[in-house]
């Protein structure tokens, strides 16, 4: 009889960072070679290879923090007239056990938004110089979920029944659980759907 809570979400992971830019590589360069007569020449030298470049790509841009999960819905409590342990020769007589209305569950939640992911970094107008890519969101959270309806009983016994003269036995109504909800990211796009939770149970007599 102990209520059934909801499962906790797990922390949504950190989006990738972008790639950085392309640089403009620098193959050739022309320089000045003395031609041995006191005067010079412009030759060009190939620079195959070699890591010189004219401008550094930008860099990519961070990646999104992830979300943080939310609360878990918790169960509804259980609503028992008569529970009666190791009562053996207990009896009721000219009564009614009335168990009232089992609690409803609590409704999970979806977490946080995760966040956007950085600007790519500027090319500050050398367009010869390939873009960055911006940073990628952070990934969602996981659900966490809703607690179940608690139960109604009239009679709940362990052992030998209690003897019920003119005595009824009535549950309440069950607990409700939490019906199915969609939920759509405003950062990332993505779905997620919040599965529907059980309801109570309504008994009028039960062991355990």
């Amino acid at each position: 009889f102990t209520p059934s809570d909801g499962t906790a979400g797990s922390p949504g992971a950190a989006g990738p960072g972008g790639s950085g830019g392309a640089a403009e590589p620098l193959t050739r360069f022309q320089q000045q070679i003395p031609d041995g007569m006191g005067g010079f020449v412009t030759a060009t030298a190939c620079l195959e290879g070699k890591y010189y470049t004219l401008a550094n790509g930008p860099g990519g841009g961070s990646g999104g923090c992830g979300a943080s999960p939310g609360a878990v819905g918790k169960g509804g409590g259980a609503s028992i007239a008569a529970f009666v342990v190791a009562s053996a020769g207990l009896s009721f007589e000219t009564s009614v056990l009335q168990g009232g209305a089992g609690g409803r569950g609590g409704e999970g939640t979806f977490g946080s938004e995760p966040t956007a992911g950085g600007a790519a970094g500027s090319t500050q107008g050398i367009a010869y110089v390939g873009a960055a890519a911006a940073g990628s969101p952070g990934g969602r959270a996981g659900i966490s979920g809703s607690g179940a309806g608690g139960s109604s009983f009239g009679l709940v016994y362990a052992g030998t029944a209690p003897v019920q003269k003119e005595t009824t036995a009535k549950a309440g109504p069950r607990g409700e659980g939490v019906p199915e909800k969609t939920w759509r990211s405003t950062v990332s796009g993505q779905e997620a759907t919040l599965p529907a939770s059980v309801a109570g149970h309504a008994k009028d007599v039960a062991s355990f």
